[in-house]
Formats: structure tokens, C-alpha cells, sequence
């Protein structure tokens, strides 16, 4: 492995990649470029939670960008959002929430995937994927979208969603 021989040899070594498994758990710095830009520096963890738009967000998985009442919902603590912003979040971020809590929302499709269900919600403005490890509600049921604590990022809203 890269980081083996490095440590070794006591060598820094740069890998160039549009894979995210190749880079997020080997770097200790990941510089995103577009158009031969820098469009942001940092750590992985930093570029995957908090990355600067739409763009680099996609280069490691995938996101919604969450608009009007269904921002609102799942984020109402946030206030209200800055002028051509979407709060970035991604699908790990999201769980099935307590009746009244959240987003509002009706499933769509279940798939069994052995440790986990992954579910197809329809939110009011925003259609999502989220994992859950116990029984899951048939399709066409009524549930409530909820968002893990310190999740979501608020990024310049000029793309569409790639999840």
C-alpha cells in the first residue's frame, strides 16, 4: 500500500484520483481541482462533511440538496438560509424520525438488503434514500424524515442534486 511504502521510506507521495475510495481513507490532505482551479483544500473528512459546493460534494458520494419547506423541516434550528444556498446532506445523515418530527414524507420503495432496508422517501420537495436496520414501513406509508445532529452543510445552491 502507498501509505506503507511512504511511512517506510519516510517519502511524502501525491496520488491524482477521481476515485473517492482511493483518496478519503489514504489522505491526510486532498486538493479538489476543476478546470485546473482549486476549488478546495483539506482534510478528508472536512471535503467529505463541509465540502465547498455541489462539485467537490460529488466527487465523494452521493447528496441532496434540500430547498424550501423540506430544509426547513429537517434543519428548523438553522434558521433561515442565506440568500442562494441549499443544505447539503448525505443519505447516512438522514433516519426515520419520531410522528411530528422532521420532514414529513411517504415511502416510495423498500429494498432488503440484507444488514439494512434501504428506503425511498418522498419528501414535499425533495425525493431521498436512507438506510434503516429495523423493520421497515411498507410503501405508501406516512413517515417522518429526520436529520443526525450536526448534519448538513450549507453550500452555494447552483446545481442539482447527483444522488
Amino acid at each position: 500500500m502507498l501509505d506503507d511504502v511512504g511511512t517506510r521510506l519516510g517519502i511524502t507521495s501525491v496520488l491524482v484520483s477521481h476515485d473517492a475510495a482511493d483518496t478519503l481513507p489514504w489522505a491526510d490532505e486532498i486538493l479538489v481541482l476543476r478546470r485546473g482551479q482549486l476549488v478546495q483544500q483539506g482534510p478528508p473528512a472536512q471535503l467529505y462533511r463541509q465540502p465547498a459546493d455541489a462539485y467537490t460534494a460529488a466527487l465523494f458520494g452521493d447528496y441532496y440538496l434540500v430547498r424550501g419547506a423540506d430544509r426547513r423541516a429537517l434543519a428548523p434550528d438553522a434558521g433561515p438560509p442565506a440568500a442562494g444556498t441549499a443544505l447539503l446532506v448525505r443519505p447516512e445523515d438522514l433516519c426515520l424520525g419520531a410522528p411530528g418530527s422532521g420532514a414529513a414524507g411517504t415511502v416510495r420503495a423498500v429494498r432488503f438488503m440484507g444488514s439494512h432496508y434501504e428506503l425511498e422517501i418522498q419528501l414535499a420537495e425533495t425525493a431521498v434514500r436512507l438506510l434503516a436496520t429495523t423493520a421497515a414501513p411498507a410503501p405508501g406509508a406516512a413517515v417522518y424524515v429526520a436529520l443526525a445532529p450536526g448534519a448538513g452543510w450549507e453550500i452555494p445552491d447552483d446545481a442539482e442534486p447527483a444522488a
